[in-house]
C-alpha cells in the first residue's frame, strides 16, 4: 500500500537491524496519519467516496503508483463497477473486500493489489479497516521472509512477531511491502 502515502515508497536510508527498529522506522516514515486516509475520508457522501476510489488518483491528482501500470481500459471498466458498488449493510473489511473483488477482479489487468487498494480507500471513508493482514504482491515477499505461509489470502495479526503486532493490520501489510528486503536481512541474521 505504499503508493497511498504519496512518498517514494522507500524506507529511510537507515538500515534497521531488528524487527523493532523496522517497525519504529516505518511508524516514523510512513505510519502516522497518512495523507491518503485523510483524502479518502473527506468525501461528503458514499457516491463521492466511490468516485474518488474509481478515479485512481490521489489528493494531488496523480494516479496512485500501484495502479499506474493498469491499462486505461481496465481502469475505466473497473471505475464504472466501483461507482456502481452496493455497499449497504457492509459488515466488516472482509465483506467490503469481497464486494470489491466480485465487482472488479474479473477485469483483465485488475489484480489482487488493486482490489485491496480500492477496498482500503473505500474503507477509509466507511471507517472499516482490515482486521487481518492481507497477503498479495510485494507483501508475499515480507511474509516469506518472516517464515510465514505466503499462500494464505490473509493472516491474523497474532502470527506475526511481537515487534509488528503493535501496528494495525493495514500498517503491517504496508510495512511488509516497503521493508521486505530489510526484514529478509534481519531474519537471515537471526537464522544464522
Amino acid at each position: 500500500m505504499r503508493s497511498k502515502s504519496g512518498t517514494s515508497g522507500r524506507p529511510s536510508r537507515r538500515r534497521p537491524a531488528t524487527l523493532e527498529a523496522i517497525a519504529a522506522d516505518y511508524l516514523r516514515e510512513y505510519g502516522r496519519c497518512r495523507d491518503w486516509i485523510a483524502f479518502h475520508r473527506s468525501p461528503r457522501s458514499l457516491p463521492d467516496a466511490l468516485d474518488a476510489a474509481a478515479t485512481w488518483r490521489d489528493r494531488s491528482g496523480k494516479v496512485y503508483s500501484h495502479q499506474s501500470r493498469v491499462p486505461r481500459a481496465a481502469k475505466a471498466r473497473a471505475g464504472d463497477a466501483i461507482r456502481a458498488l452496493e455497499l449497504e449493510g457492509v459488515r466488516d473489511f472482509a465483506d467490503l473486500l469481497g464486494r470489491v473483488e466480485h465487482a472488479i477482479s474479473k477485469i483483465k489487468g485488475i489484480g489482487d493489489l488493486t482490489v485491496y487498494d480500492v477496498a482500503t480507500r473505500i474503507g477509509a471513508y466507511l471507517r472499516i479497516w482490515p482486521d487481518q493482514v492481507y497477503v498479495h504482491a510485494g507483501v508475499r515477499i515480507g511474509v516469506r521472509a518472516l517464515h510465514l505461509d505466503p499462500r494464505q489470502r490473509s493472516l491474523p495479526i497474532e502470527v506475526f512477531p511481537l515487534a509488528l503486532r503493535r501496528l494495525e493490520p493495514w500498517q503491517v501489510e504496508d510495512l511488509l511491502c516497503i521493508y521486505s528486503a530489510q526484514i529478509d536481512a534481519v531474519m537471515n541474521r537471526v537464522d544464522s
